[in-house]
């Protein structure tokens, strides 16, 4: 959804939500009017800090990246936002206003979440596992060799790099 702040002063004086902030929310743009710091108690404890200081780079007349953080929509649920400002200036190249667009991306962040714990448990039986570990991308052929792999043929982790040549000088010439 978008989002418009005029800044007459250099301060936010008035702010609007588009139609579809209730979609992502759970609040409507009347209720975001009707309450002028929704929008700050709905963000994430943790992440305030970094939306503030997202918030003093736009009245800095700066163009800050888009942030992705938390929000607690309506219905108590925490959801992942990222919000990407678009300052607009006057031809004296004074802030007067800024837009953003808010993107829900709770769905990404879960398939992040997930990833990562994926490979935390593949990391941890790597680790706990008396085998030796080998895994060759074709795509990009990147190789890797655990160090439990290297030290089965006698070598220090160190000693073996993780490259498919260094595999290939290992091999026996007949082979």
């Amino acid at each position: 959804y978008a989002y418009s702040v005029t800044l007459p002063e250099g301060r936010p004086s008035a702010t609007s939500h588009g139609p579809g902030c209730e979609a992502v929310t759970g609040y409507t743009s009347l209720e975001f009017e009707a309450d002028p710091f929704l929008w700050y108690r709905m963000i994430y404890s943790d992440d305030r800090p970094a939306v503030s200081a997202q918030a003093e780079r736009i009245l800095k007349g700066e163009t800050p990246p888009p942030l992705e953080h938390r929000i607690t929509h309506k219905h108590g649920q925490i959801r992942w936002i990222r919000n990407t400002p678009v300052p607009h200036k006057d031809q004296f190249g004074r802030l007067i206003s800024y837009d953003g667009l808010v993107s829900d991306i709770t769905e990404r962040k879960q398939a992040e979440l997930a990833l990562w714990q994926s490979q935390e448990r593949l990391a941890l039986v790597i680790q706990g596992s008396s085998d030796g570990i080998w895994d060759w991308d074709l795509t990009t052929n990147e190789v890797y060799f655990s160090p439990r792999w290297k030290s089965m043929l006698g070598y220090a982790d160190h000693e073996v790099q993780n490259h498919y040549s260094a595999w290939e000088q290992l091999l026996h010439p007949a082979d």
